[in-house]
């Protein structure tokens, strides 16, 4: 009964295999520094899309208008009749609370418009 164990030929050392085993484990593909791309050149000649303008552009943003708090709205369906045939459809929104409807317009036009259909209706509203 022999006391040492059988060694595969991959972990025994001394093989001759082990030498052809190195062989077989070369490079098969040669690979390029893959973050070479991203190094700054200094001397680039690599034309920029950025602007060289002085004058930095700013795109001028229109803030919302406030929104208009109407009191005592007695038929509200035929207010919202009214504004649709004025301002249109999609000009504005509204929300309910348990004293006031809020109506937020959607551009300064339509703003305008609903203030003075509301001053001439002659209705209980502010805004700020």
């Amino acid at each position: 009964m022999p006391n040492k164990r059988n060694l595969s030929d991959s972990s025994n050392s001394s093989s001759p295999d082990n030498s052809q085993h190195k062989i077989k484990n070369k490079k098969l593909f040669v690979t390029a520094n893959r973050y070479e791309i991203l190094t700054q050149n200094e001397h680039s000649n690599i034309p920029t899309d950025i602007p060289t303008s002085e004058t930095p552009i700013i795109e001028e943003q229109i803030k919302p208008p406030p929104p208009i708090f109407v009191k005592g709205i007695i038929h509200f369906s035929d207010l919202c009749t009214t504004l649709i045939e004025l301002i249109g459809v999609d000009n504005f929104l509204f929300k309910s609370s348990s004293d006031c409807t809020k109506i937020q317009t959607v551009n300064p036009d339509s703003y305008g418009t609903l203030i003075h259909f509301l001053k001439d209706q002659k209705a209980q509203c502010h805004t700020y």
